[in-house]
């Protein structure tokens, strides 16, 4: 998101924090960075799904590795990962308990929910119809610090 000097409050808050979670993902070792652009029309960032969707693919017949971790809540990678699973590598999916991809869940070999508040265990996986098998719910209510503006 950009900075806005006429942004809320709130989505101050919320650019500051994805602020903060792009200059830890840049400091971690062997995590690529790739940053897409911004539509002039609808002002969101375009080009990374497709991106992280080919990557994966690519890298996969490549072998450049055994085993995915994709962090997500859309489902629009779904196929992608159908065909890494199909040439017999593991993908596994991490989603915040808010944006939990449900068709993802079902065709990935583990899943973690980093849940708030138990959020994800009381409002998000009852209301799931055909659950998937084995979800590590991992709390991170306390591991959260407050960002002020």
């Amino acid at each position: 998101m950009p900075d806005d000097p006429n942004a809320t409050p709130t989505k101050k808050l919320e650019i500051n924090a994805q602020n903060k979670f792009f200059q830890t993902i840049r400091q971690t070792p062997q995590v690529e960075f790739y940053k897409g652009y911004l539509s002039r029309t609808t002002k969101k960032e375009k080009g990374i799904d497709v991106r992280l969707a080919v990557d994966l693919l690519k890298d996969a017949y490549e072998g450049n590795y055994k085993e995915a971790i994709i962090v997500t809540g859309d489902d629009d990678f779904l196929y992608s990962i159908e065909c890494v699973r199909n040439i017999k590598l593991r993908v596994h999916l991490a989603a915040f308990a808010s944006r939990f991809p449900i068709g993802i869940a079902h065709n990935v070999n583990k899943r973690i929910v980093y849940d708030i508040n138990k959020h994800f265990e009381l409002r998000v996986l009852p209301a799931i119809k055909n659950k998937p098998n084995n979800i590590e719910i991992r709390d991170i209510t306390k591991e959260l610090k407050v960002l002020s503006v």
